[in-house]
């Protein structure tokens, strides 16, 4: 079984400018559009200023404007089965025990784990929901960790909502990008969410990410741009398949019975294709 490791998303992002360099990265710009061409790409900033690549790599996220001028009609949408999830990260000097994901009733999943720096993070996820909330993120979580749980013994998760400041909690109602039929033109390219953002309860969202970027990072490596992406875009897209075939099983889980079963065959394939 291949090993998890945890990390929170601003450290990550703190590594990734350390390693490219602050000064090569321009923030505060909004991409408008882009026109491409067979030697390049001339990208246009909503500020009214332009910029010539060779290559533009969309990794702009779930409303990706690179996305929908490469695949018109690929805006996202909200998960037709109203998904809410409920996380935070927070400092917890109390045992986490061993971070397993726990399923419980009203098909209500959660999870809180121990990230690198010492800190925790949590996270509440519930299909179904319907009807307006009444209470706040935190409250809001804290109902559905009753789920989770029975009886008076002690619930690491619990402990840990908690303990969560009111207005650390984060919540929202999941959404996701369509299959789309194409990651890429010529000189355009598609990579993380942009491309595949779906239901994170099977935690492969970010991480097929990160792969996104290994696999084109190799794919440039070996030859010409045109045909780097053509090898990436069936590569990814394969794997994307996959991940949500998986995904879609879980979450139309009805019992936690299937659920776990469901995941169970999850991580099998995972193991298999990591071997």
């Amino acid at each position: 079984m291949p090993s998890a490791r945890v990390v929170h998303r601003l450290r990550l992002g703190a590594l990734l400018v350390s390693a490219v360099g602050e000064e090569n990265i321009r923030t505060g710009t909004e991409v408008a559009g882009y026109t491409e061409d067979e030697t390049g790409v001339l990208v246009h900033y909503a500020g009214g200023d332009q910029e010539r690549a060779e290559l533009l790599v969309g990794a702009d996220g779930l409303n990706s404007r690179v996305r929908r001028r490469l695949v018109p009609g690929s805006d996202s949408h909200r998960y037709e089965e109203g998904h809410h999830v409920w996380r935070a990260v927070l400092p917890f000097d109390g045992d986490l025990g061993d971070s397993y994901p726990t399923i419980g009733h009203h098909r209500t999943r959660g999870m809180v784990t121990r990230l690198a720096d010492g800190s925790c993070f949590w996270v509440l996820a519930q299909f179904g929901v319907t009807g307006e909330f009444t209470g706040s993120p935190k409250q809001e979580a804290v109902a559905r960790v009753e789920n989770l749980h029975d009886g008076p013994s002690r619930f690491v998760l619990r402990e840990v909502v908690l303990a969560t400041p009111d207005d650390a909690v984060m919540d929202n109602q999941v959404a996701v990008v369509p299959e789309i039929p194409h990651w890429k033109s010529n000189r355009v390219v598609l990579a993380g969410d942009a491309a595949h953002a779906m239901s994170p309860h099977i935690g492969s969202g970010a991480s097929l990410g990160i792969e996104d970027a290994y696999v084109l990072g190799d794919r440039l490596s070996r030859g010409d741009i045109p045909s780097a992406l053509d090898s990436y875009q069936t590569d990814r897209i394969a794997r994307y398949r996959q991940v949500r075939r998986h995904a879609k099983a879980m979450a139309t889980a009805p019992t936690p019975a299937s659920y776990v079963e469901r995941f169970s065959r999850y991580l099998n394939w995972l193991n298999d294709t990591a071997a």
